[in-house]
């Protein structure tokens, strides 16, 4: 069941915008990497250099609409200028339909494996951000970045 964020809105193009004000803001940042709509985090917080606002609002946006699919195409192309050098070694000598159609397999398990390593990465950098946020917060003196 879908449950509106508090402290978003949505624009007119269906992007949600989920404004952070404060430490207890930040877990509707990562509860926002389940949304189905597009996110957008603005932060709203005076006490952070304006500059390092804008770093961090910019990597907290990137990290957020991170899926995996970069991961996934890089590795399927390495699968795909493996093969031929595998062919010409003859490492691999598909003979049969079956062989042929495990090599397909191996792409899109190779495709698979990509996307679930590269969403399991952005979710810990998002993860280590909201550190780093919440760390440059509650600093003494939030004014900038380390």
């Amino acid at each position: 069941m879908h449950r509106p964020i508090a402290g978003a809105s949505t624009g007119p193009d269906k992007t949600r915008t989920i404004s952070i004000r404060s430490v207890d803001d930040l877990i509707h940042v990562a509860a926002a990497r389940n949304e189905p709509t597009p996110v957008e985090v603005r932060l709203e917080m005076p006490a952070i250099e304006e500059k390092y606002r804008r770093d961090l609002e910019r990597r907290l946006n990137r990290t957020l609409g991170a899926c995996g699919c970069d991961e996934g195409a890089a590795l399927a192309l390495l699968y795909l200028l493996a093969l031929p050098l595998l062919f010409y070694s003859q490492l691999l000598r598909p003979s049969s339909i079956l062989d042929w159609g495990a090599v397909v397999v191996g792409f899109v398990v190779t495709l698979l494996i990509g996307k679930l390593l590269g969403a399991a990465t952005a979710r810990v950098r998002l993860l280590r951000l909201i550190k780093e946020i919440r760390r440059t917060l509650l600093s003494p003196q939030s004014t900038g970045g380390t």
